[in-house]
């Protein structure tokens, strides 16, 4: 594509003429803290990328460009995959007319990238995505049942694009965004939000949950506060079997492992390297698994020295020690999953809340039963005056909930 401006593939990525004075065509900028525009001299043009300058955007504009992705997809069901997650998917398509985004005004938070400056109206979301999404759709469900799709949606309007994007029955399976991922604390109110904002309308689609992915810091270590991080990670594997959707595990998440401390001499993360110190989050939370804990086997596969420094806390957490012991995190977690899967209650209920305040208490609702799941997510000790017939866990149970526990109810 950067070859000649008449190839066969030179609209295949986004290339813009550079304005009168040699700047770039506008003012969009980039996710890791640069302008979203690079020069090519053998081409003598800009290119896009929304990410890094290695990543140029692809022209999903162009039909031909299209139907390349399409066959990607197919070449791979064919091999028989289950499923694709699709990253970053709103990001997709530009604007045609390359029109400056708008001044940001209101700000959640301090910025850190000039990113963070722009209302992005016009390097994301834009309509004529939706299209190409009932293409993908459609390759999908000609693969056959079983098949899942989840889009990872990020921006101002991440609830709107999520029920767009898995609308009806001919585009994606679900999506997921970052309302745990970048929320500094987890509360009653904030999953109350998040819950209500998918309770079942018909074509809504159907929400996916993360609490800790490759762009977040450990959940444990962001939420935990004073309470024990083991007992806290066992709440949060309760509280994800909990809600309505799907639940994603990060690798490690099933450890209880905590956010790692990355030197700046080691990082590879070109995010946190760019705007050290404030943005740290990625790489400590991308430390290799702790497989064995032995020492120069850690990692469980190599003696060579691994991507990321080992962590030497993560050694007492490893997949081999967790395994022999009943309350380790990982056997809890294999519990909690096996009570998911064998209750049709929590996989398939509406989500009813039956009271506000700091203790969250989650109803789901099928076919006559009710689950009662009940969360202290908190640092301090709440009364409960209500059911404690119970089916799981964590911590003590009475009239009072002790911080960081919570517990699932029997049917009723």
């Amino acid at each position: 594509s950067r070859s000649s401006r008449t190839n066969d593939k030179s609209d295949w990525y986004v290339w813009a003429d550079a304005k009168a004075d040699g700047s770039p065509p506008n003012n969009w900028q980039s996710v890791f803290g640069m302008g979203a525009w690079q020069w090519d001299a053998r081409r003598g043009q800009y290119y896009l990328h929304n990410f890094l300058v290695e990543q140029p955007d692809l022209n999903l504009h162009n039909p031909i460009v299209q139907n390349a992705i399409l066959d990607v997809t197919q070449f791979w069901l064919d091999r028989g995959v289950d499923g694709f997650r699709i990253d970053a998917l709103n990001f997709a398509m530009h604007d045609r007319a390359l029109r400056d985004n708008p001044v940001e005004t209101e700000f959640k938070r301090p910025p850190t990238r000039p990113f963070d400056f722009q209302r992005h109206e016009m390097n994301m979301s834009q309509p004529e995505l939706l299209p190409f999404i009932e293409r993908i759709g459609n390759v999908i469900q000609n693969a056959g049942a079983g098949k899942f799709t989840v889009a990872e949606v990020g921006g101002p309007r991440p609830l709107s694009e999520m029920k767009s994007f898995t609308k009806g029955n001919k585009r994606l399976s679900s999506a997921y965004a970052f309302d745990y991922l970048y929320a500094e604390q987890i509360s009653a109110d904030l999953v109350r939000k998040t819950q209500n904002e998918w309770l079942g309308t018909s074509g809504e689609g159907w929400p996916s949950w993360a609490f800790e992915n490759h762009d977040a810091p450990r959940a444990v270590t962001r939420w935990k506060g004073s309470n024990p991080p083991k007992q806290y990670s066992k709440l949060l594997a309760l509280l994800m079997a909990a809600l309505r959707g799907n639940g994603f595990i990060y690798y490690g998440e099933e450890l209880g492992l905590e956010q790692g401390e990355i030197d700046f001499d080691d990082l590879k993360d070109p995010e946190a390297i760019s705007n050290w110190p404030e943005t740290l989050g990625r790489d400590g939370a991308r430390t290799p698994m702790p497989w064995d804990g032995e020492t120069n086997r850690y990692a469980g596969f190599s003696d060579a020295k691994p991507w990321l420094p080992l962590q030497d806390n993560h050694a007492a957490a490893s997949v081999a020690l967790q395994s022999k012991d009943p309350n380790s995190v990982l056997n809890f977690t294999k519990q909690v999953i096996a009570l998911r899967n064998g209750c049709e209650v929590l996989r398939q209920g509406e989500v009813q809340f039956p009271s506000e305040g700091e203790l969250l208490i989650l109803d789901r609702v099928y076919v006559g039963q009710t689950r009662r799941c009940v969360f202290n997510l908190g640092e301090t000790d709440l009364t409960y005056d209500g059911q404690t017939d119970i089916e799981m866990s964590v911590g003590l149970v009475s009239s009072v909930i002790g911080a960081g526990s919570g517990f699932i109810s029997k049917v009723s």
